[in-house]
């Protein structure tokens, strides 16, 4: 019976040894390429608003004018400083749209840090499953190794046939290589999560089983990142289309400067004031407005369509979050009978020979490990989960 009760506690074990989720996860997001990746994206934006809708540079200028008469020279000195000035609001729109798209750059900059902790997540529940899939073949090794040796001994001493103690051999080989082809998942898993987080590590420590899933689950879907994200842009999209609408509207050119003037025998200055207006024959904005509406439906289109794929994703997740749970809570159920017990039992009276208590063994084995899948499985809804809700554990 002690062997059923450490089994049984495999999948709900938490160690005393080990790193856990949250260091994990904390060591992830505290990783300087992380912070300078995620930051940098930060600053790109923030630059880009800071280059939207800037007004042109003034312009300084100086003209000398001079004509000749018989009687001397007429000499005329202008300095001047233009502004050219749009009256129509474009600046501040296209100011606007910097800014939405900043507030979506940053939506997608939150999408890719719970992106970057699911990763974490997943890799390091795997090891966790190895590392307890591991210790689940070594039970039933060293079991089948006292089996073995009980065996050697009966037939050295005729009590048992050559051919028990071949089947007996068998099993043990079919064992080692399981052992090993867990052994070598265990090391990859492992080897994933150390790159992940660029440290050597060995073993960590957690519960596999995850929490029960919400009863009336409340999706707060409207504020996923890619949503959040797809809003920010359909926003910016439609400020782009009002000031590349607003390019009809001429822009004004002000002009104002000082004018000096020299003749043979006089000489004077006054003040010089200029106003352009731009003609908008050739350039009318017609095209950039077109562009932008229709990037904005195109935006809207998709933020459509990811709502509703959202949606789906998070009912499947749910219904597997349920189903894996439930799968474990019967194979859990069958566990307490310790058939693999009871065949031993049977086998030292005398009941049922040594292929059938191999087989109870086998059986028993199998179990404990899809045990331990249907809880992985369902850790791994519950990443999803949290991946789609931003609920934190």
């Amino acid at each position: 019976m002690k062997w059923i009760c450490l089994l049984l506690l495999l999948a709900q074990t938490t160690l005393a040894w080990g790193l856990t989720e949250s260091e994990a996860v904390g060591l992830a997001l505290r990783l300087p390429i992380m912070e300078r990746q995620l930051a940098a994206r930060h600053s790109l934006a923030l630059a880009r608003v800071e280059a939207a809708g800037r007004w042109a540079n003034p312009e300084l200028e100086y003209t000398r004018e001079s004509v000749d008469f018989p009687s001397g020279s007429l000499d005329e000195d202008s300095y001047l400083i233009r502004q050219r000035i749009n009256l129509a609001g474009v600046k501040a729109l296209e100011r606007s749209a910097a800014r939405w798209e900043l507030g979506a750059e940053e939506s997608r900059i939150e999408l890719t840090r719970r992106e970057w902790v699911a990763e974490i997540r997943q890799v390091f529940y795997t090891v966790l499953l190895h590392e307890q899939r591991q210790r689940v073949v070594g039970l039933w090794r060293d079991r089948l190794a006292e089996l073995a040796d009980a065996v050697a001994a009966q037939a050295r001493a005729g009590d048992l046939s050559h051919y028990d103690r071949l089947r007996v051999v068998r099993e043990q080989s079919r064992l080692q290589a399981l052992e090993l082809e867990v052994e070598a998942a265990l090391q990859t898993a492992r080897d994933s999560l150390s790159a992940l987080l660029d440290t050597k590590l060995s073993n960590v420590t957690g519960t596999l089983w995850p929490p029960a899933p919400p009863t009336k689950p409340m999706l707060q879907l409207a504020e996923h990142p890619v949503l959040l994200a797809l809003d920010a842009e359909i926003e910016s999209a439609t400020a782009n289309a009002k000031a590349a609408g607003r390019a009809k509207w001429p822009e004004l050119t002000l002009g104002l400067g000082h004018k000096e003037v020299t003749e043979p025998d006089v000489r004077g200055d006054g003040l010089v004031i200029s106003l352009g207006v731009e003609l908008p024959l050739f350039d009318r904005g017609r095209g950039r407005e077109a562009m932008a509406a229709h990037r904005r439906h195109v935006l809207e289109t998709e933020r459509v369509l990811m709502s509703r794929r959202l949606e789906v994703d998070a009912k499947g997740v749910l219904q597997r979050w349920r189903s894996s749970l439930e799968a474990f809570e019967l194979c859990e159920r069958d566990a307490f009978e310790p058939l693999a017990d009871m065949a031993e039992a049977a086998y030292r009276g005398g009941e049922i020979g040594m292929m059938e208590m191999m087989d109870a063994w086998r059986g028993e084995r199998e179990l404990r490990l899809e045990m331990l899948d249907h809880a992985h499985r369902a850790r791994q809804a519950w990443i999803e989960w949290q991946l789609l809700t931003g609920e934190s554990p």
